[in-house]
C-alpha cells in the first residue's frame, strides 16, 4: 500500500464511522490540516518524516487499521536502513550494576581530594593556626590581633567606673504657684446624647 491508497483508506474508514476531521484531531491532538494532508497524500503539507510517521501510526491505529496495512507506507517514507534503532532512555539502577557504584566512589574520591587540598592550603598558609587562636582566645604562635577600641580585655579584671558626682543642692527654691481661689474652674463640656435607632 502506498501513501495515496493509505489516505483513501483512512478517509473511507473515518467517514464510515461518522467522524469529522475535527473529531479525530481533538482526540489524537494532531492538527486537522495534517490529517487532511495524510488523507490527500500531500507530503508537502506534512511536517518532518519522523512526525509524519507518528501521525500515520496514530491515525491508522485510531481507526483500527492493522500495522501490516500501513507498514509499506512507513518504509516508503523512510527506508529501514536510515531508521536509527530505538535506544533505551532510562536504565534502572538494578541493571547498571557496578558502574553506578564505581561512579559514586569516584565522585566521593574527588570530593575528598578537594577537601584535603583546601585543608593543606589553610595549614601551610598559617590561616588555620590564626583561626584556632582567634577561636580559643590564646595568643600561641599567632601574631597579635589588635582588639577594637572601647572593648575591655578579657584577661584583665574590669575597672569600676567612677561614681557620678551629685549635683549641688540649691538653697533657694522658686515658690510653687498655687491656684487662686478667685479663679473659677471650667466646667466640663456636656456630651451629646447618642441617637437612638
Amino acid at each position: 500500500m502506498n501513501l495515496e491508497e493509505l489516505g483513501a483508506a483512512l478517509r473511507a474508514e473515518r467517514e464510515r464511522r461518522g467522524l469529522s476531521i475535527e473529531d479525530v484531531a481533538n482526540t489524537l491532538k494532531i492538527g486537522g490540516r495534517h490529517l487532511r494532508a495524510l488523507e490527500d497524500a500531500d507530503l508537502s503539507s506534512l511536517p518532518h518524516v519522523a512526525y509524519t510517521r507518528g501521525f500515520i501510526r496514530a491515525y491508522a491505529g485510531f481507526l483500527g487499521l492493522s500495522q501490516a496495512e500501513f507498514d509499506g507506507v512507513l518504509q516508503e517514507l523512510a527506508p529501514q536502513e536510515n531508521i536509527a534503532p530505538a535506544q533505551a532512555v532510562y536504565m534502572p539502577a538494578e541493571e547498571s550494576g557496578s558502574g553506578a557504584a564505581l561512579g559514586k566512589l569516584f565522585s566521593l574520591l574527588i570530593v575528598l581530594i578537594i577537601l584535603a587540598g583546601g585543608g593543606y592550603f589553610l595549614w601551610s598558609s598559617g590561616l588555620l593556626q590564626k583561626g584556632v587562636a582567634l577561636v580559643s582566645g590564646t595568643s600561641g604562635d599567632a601574631p597579635h590581633v589588635a582588639k577594637p577600641s572601647g572593648l575591655p580585655d578579657p584577661a584583665e579584671p574590669p575597672v569600676p567606673a567612677p561614681a557620678p558626682k551629685a549635683a549641688p543642692e540649691r538653697k533657694e527654691s522658686a515658690p510653687e504657684a498655687k491656684p487662686s481661689a478667685a479663679a473659677p474652674t471650667p466646667a466640663p463640656a456636656p456630651q451629646a446624647a447618642a441617637p437612638e435607632g
